[in-house]
């Protein structure tokens, strides 16, 4: 465009074609393409013949390093806010002591049907060795009805 300032408009799929030439004239470009395509694949050596390239590559790695801190910031303050929220819920809504009531539910009817289940055990064992209705309601506390459908 002037004799300060240079434009190139480069296709990077079809660059591929053009590196192949390799020409003098066009290694610094080369360069620059080579950077844009795949920034880590440069090499050491390469990046020692164009400065700006290195900086380039020192200002990337940078970014990129900015850029995972920030994501891992990020990612820890949502963590956080997911812990008070979940802890808000237990107490706003009882959950705990919900948890704790729905437990202790749980064990007292099972202990009551184990109890049920004993006690028609013995009311059968009792109805088989001829004991009479009105003893093993006595000694069970089961109902006539009970008694009869053992």
């Amino acid at each position: 465009m002037t004799d300060v300032f240079e434009l190139h408009i480069i296709e990077l799929p079809k660059l591929e074609k053009f590196i192949s030439k390799n020409e003098k004239k066009e290694e610094k470009l080369m360069l620059w393409a080579k950077f844009l395509l795949n920034p880590d694949s440069m090499e050491e050596e390469e990046m020692k013949e164009n400065k700006d390239i290195k900086k380039a590559k020192e200002e990337l790695d940078k970014m990129r390093q900015d850029e995972y801190e920030e994501r891992i910031a990020e990612l820890m303050e949502k963590k956080i806010m997911d812990d008070k929220a979940r802890e808000a819920y237990v107490y706003e809504e009882g959950y705990d002591k919900g948890v704790a009531e729905g437990i202790e539910q749980g064990i007292e009817q099972g202990i009551e049907n184990g109890r049920k289940i004993a006690t028609m055990k013995i009311a059968k064992t009792m109805l088989e060795s001829g004991e009479k209705i009105e003893n093993i309601m006595k000694i069970t506390g089961l109902t006539k009805e009970e008694i009869e459908e053992i």
